[in-house]
């Protein structure tokens, strides 16, 4: 390839890494507010919310690599931040409803 094609695959994993940050933070800070309200530690609240959000900045910096690869470890951490203040949520959902 040119360098004007790998220029041009560069900006546009750029762009759609960017794109993809913006999709996943729409939920977001819903749950962050849930979390931290509903938990009883918010602390834990917070950390699950900067995991998800370095997770997000590695994932878009490995998005704009062009491979596929360098996007693992900010998919896996972003996603264990997330998960974590869903499953947090889902719990105090649950004993509200179960009390």
């Amino acid at each position: 390839m040119n360098g004007k094609s790998e220029a041009r695959i560069s900006f546009i994993c750029a762009v759609r890494g960017h794109e993809n940050f913006h999709e996943s933070m729409s939920v977001f800070p819903l749950v962050m507010v849930v979390a931290a309200y509903s938990l009883k530690s918010p602390m834990l609240a917070a950390m699950c919310g900067f995991l998800f959000g370095t997770g997000r900045i590695l994932y878009a910096i490995g998005y704009a690599t062009g491979d596929g690869v360098h996007r693992f470890p900010g998919h896996l951490f972003g996603h264990i931040g997330f998960f974590g203040l869903s499953g947090f949520v889902a719990v105090r959902v649950l004993e509200g409803l179960l009390m």
